[in-house]
């Protein structure tokens, strides 16, 4: 049945799974392989400033929830690349949404 299912990645997606806790620790991912994708790539890094491109087409509520995404990793001490003045305009599109 799912011997030719065609997936294409997506990392939007794949950071939502990324974000699913262990049943042993709540600080640790239940897919750490998500996560190592996710920053072995270095997506956040390499493409940051896109989620400030208002041509940039994005899914509906992302300027809501991808602030609180960025908090949370903070939160959890992840090593993210501080591009303040980016971070700024993420957040303060979040703020505008409120």
């Amino acid at each position: 049945m799912f011997n030719n299912v065609d997936l294409t990645v997506s990392s939007y997606h794949t950071a939502w799974v990324a974000m699913v806790p262990s049943p042993n620790s709540l600080k640790d991912p239940f897919f750490p392989e998500c996560l190592n994708w996710l920053l072995g790539l270095h997506f956040i890094e390499s493409n940051l400033a896109s989620a400030t491109d208002e041509e940039q087409q994005s899914p509906v509520g992302f300027d809501i929830i991808f602030p609180s995404m960025i908090e949370s990793a903070m939160n959890l001490d992840m090593n993210l690349p501080q591009q303040g003045s980016t971070l700024d305009a993420i957040f303060q599109r979040r703020g505008f949404e409120l």
